[in-house]
């Protein structure tokens, strides 16, 4: 085992551990791991340059000359120290790697050394994390009594953040790893511009987290180095989270069902069996990115809505910050459920958990023991609620019980009405909120539940026998969609555009290659490009400015997660494929060699990776070329 993953798998146990330990001991000791894994990853990733889209954050604070003017430097020092324990720490815990600090300032990035879906949502959550931590850090000296406390109320931070391609690698005689490029440049100009206080974005970082954040559109900035003005956007607040995130289509656009029809039928038809059977049915719907699966759960709800039928629906999404918090997946059931907000203070998380579940079993006394272990085991803070009192040291009880009553819990919602759960991404969730959902099927097959999943393939690698138990599972694969499906979606997309030349629609659907999401945002690309205008009602296209049209970088985005969370053998195997070209043979891969690459520890014949790749469905299978014995 390497020592990275001696670290993941040291934190994934601390975070087991959570509910028992609280939340300061896991902090506490979770901290430094943290940055010892960061470290390693980006030493890693050291030995050759890489051109890469990433989110650079730059953030930089002020307010500190009157303080140095009335104490001496240690103590200054001392204080600033303590401050950025802080910021960093916040940082650290969404994912970024702190690049380096200048002066009062830090440079951050989210995506480098690893590449993760969601970074540009993470950047902008630890930059509003930021903002408030520094709120609570200065209200820690009024609580305190402290003398600072009126030094430190100037200290201000501004935030700027960027997403774009940069040029990775070690520089300088030190070897320092870094980014480089334009888009760097970019966002600590935006630092500079943003309010004080505040979270300034740019556009290329707007497209990706479009609908998660409440935001404010400014002028259009004029950047050095830019020719023309830069859009941008304040970030005031994060969204509370909703079940389907409206990130994806064509704003103001709503198209209809198109290739999922027959996957529709089968959805309805599977709520009709478990309602006149009263036996609980798993739904899997299983699909890379981009193949519109939301899409198809979305139709159902919709279909769901319009025959009102008499369920108890519980929605809930697993993300890749949640798989190694444990029941993080279950705690977004029914925070969703309980409508529980991550801004709510303890005692109201408390009152809404116990509620919601009076509300299924009936107001009864056991109601307030069963939300102080369910509360416990989900990560609430129950740590001095007397129902636990004795019990705190004895993990496996506690568990045990919460699990007991979790169960029970489903088993009272569905007396009188069937019930319906609907999880999205779980190919992201936690181990332990699976193994629950596992037992739930497996211990109460009985129930009139119907529960559907989201899944990427990704999912059955960890567990080959997910749905095998008792109860009844239908898997549905979806295929990209067919040219003739695509050009219809096309059609529906544009159907404001009077004259859509052939050629047009010929390129979206061959770069799409059958992917929906690509569809679109390769739509929303035109859009942006100036490509494609939209005047009300009454969209037009200019053909003369296509050879403009570049790959989205929100498709960048998902297709650089899925490279960099490849074996480090499969991603360069695949790199090498790709420099023979979209076509390539593998003799011809086979023979290759990245000369700046030591020797394989366990080195697995070529075939055997490419074997691997397309089961992964990253490369295709073609039939053997007629040229195939030619020397």
């Amino acid at each position: 085992m390497s020592e990275i993953e001696q670290l993941e798998q040291a934190i994934a146990t601390l975070e087991a551990q959570r509910s028992v330990l609280g939340d300061a001991v896991v902090e506490t000791a979770v901290g430094p791991l943290r940055e010892k894994l960061a470290a390693l990853r980006a030493k890693g990733s050291q030995k050759a340059q890489q051109r890469k889209q990433i989110t650079v954050l730059f953030a930089d604070v002020s307010g500190f000359t009157s303080m140095s003017e009335r104490l001496d430097h240690e103590e200054v020092s001392e204080t600033i120290n303590a401050l950025w324990a802080r910021l960093d720490k916040t940082i650290l815990e969404h994912g970024g790697f702190i690049d380096k600090h200048i002066g009062d300032a830090v440079m951050a990035l989210f995506g480098a050394p690893t590449a993760r879906e969601d970074d540009p949502e993470r950047a902008i959550r630890a930059a509003l994390g930021m903002q408030a931590e520094i709120i609570n850090w200065k209200a820690t000296f009024s609580k305190a009594g402290s003398a600072l406390h009126g030094l430190v109320q100037d200290i201000r931070m501004r935030i700027g953040i960027n997403t774009g391609p940069v040029l990775l690698g070690t520089v300088g005689s030190t070897g320092e790893y870094t980014a480089i490029g334009d888009a760097v440049n970019l966002a600590s100009r935006l630092e500079s511009a943003a309010p004080v206080g505040g979270v300034l974005i740019s556009q290329d970082t707007y497209r990706h987290v479009r609908g998660i954040f409440e935001v404010t559109p400014l002028d259009p900035l004029q950047v050095k180095g830019k020719s023309e003005p830069v859009r941008v956007y304040v970030v005031n607040a994060g969204r509370p989270r909703s079940f389907r995130i409206t990130t994806r289509g064509v704003e103001g656009i709503e198209t209809r069902t198109i290739g999922r029809e027959a996957e529709l039928e089968k959805m309805k038809a599977a709520l009709q069996s478990m309602s006149a059977s009263g036996q609980t049915h798993l739904v899997s719907i299983v699909a890379e990115a981009g193949t519109g699966k939301s899409r198809l759960l979305y139709e159902f709800i919709k279909w769901l809505e319009e025959q009102h039928y008499p369920l108890r629906l519980f929605k809930g999404r697993a993300t890749p910050e949640m798989n190694n918090s444990p029941y993080a997946l279950v705690r977004n059931l029914l925070a969703t459920s309980f409508e529980i907000q991550d801004s709510d203070p303890p005692a109201v998380v408390r009152e809404k958990l116990e509620r919601g579940l009076r509300a299924s079993a009936g107001d009864v006394p056991e109601a307030g023991v069963h939300a102080a272990f369910i509360g416990h085991l989900l990560g609430y803070d129950y740590a001095d609620d007397p129902q636990l009192a004795g019990i705190q040291g004895d993990a496996r009880q506690i568990r045990d019980l919460a699990t007991h009553y979790l169960t029970q819990f489903f088993v009272h919602s569905t007396q009188e009405q069937a019930g319906v759960i609907l999880l999205e991404d779980i190919h992201w969730a936690d181990n332990a909120s699976l193994d629950f959902i596992e037992h739930l099927m497996n211990d109460q097959p009985g129930l009139p539940l119907l529960i559907v999943n989201l899944t990427r393939p990704l999912l059955f690698e960890g567990r080959p026998g997910w749905g095998s138990g008792p109860v009844r599972h239908t898997r549905l694969d979806l295929l990209p969609l067919s040219a003739q499906d695509s050009r219809q979606l096309v059609a529906d997309i544009l159907r404001k555009a009077p004259e859509v030349p052939p050629a047009l629609v010929d390129l979206i659907v061959e770069r799409a290659e059958g992917s929906p999401f690509y569809v679109e945002e390769l739509i929303k690309a035109l859009i942006d490009e100036g490509i494609i205008l939209r005047d009300g009602e009454q969209w037009r296209v200019r053909v003369e400015r296509l050879p403009a049209l570049k790959v989205p970088a929100t498709l960048t985005g998902v297709l650089q997660a899925r490279l960099d969370n490849l074996p480090a053998a499969d991603r360069e195997v695949l790199q090498q494929a790709s420099v023979v070209g979209r076509v390539f043979w593998n003799r011809v891969v086979e023979h290759m060699r990245n000369p700046e690459s030591g020797p394989a520890s366990s080195p697995l014949p070529v075939a055997d990776r490419l074997e691997t790749l397309a089961k992964k469905e990253l490369i295709f299978p073609r039939e053997a070329s007629a040229f195939a014995e030619t020397p």
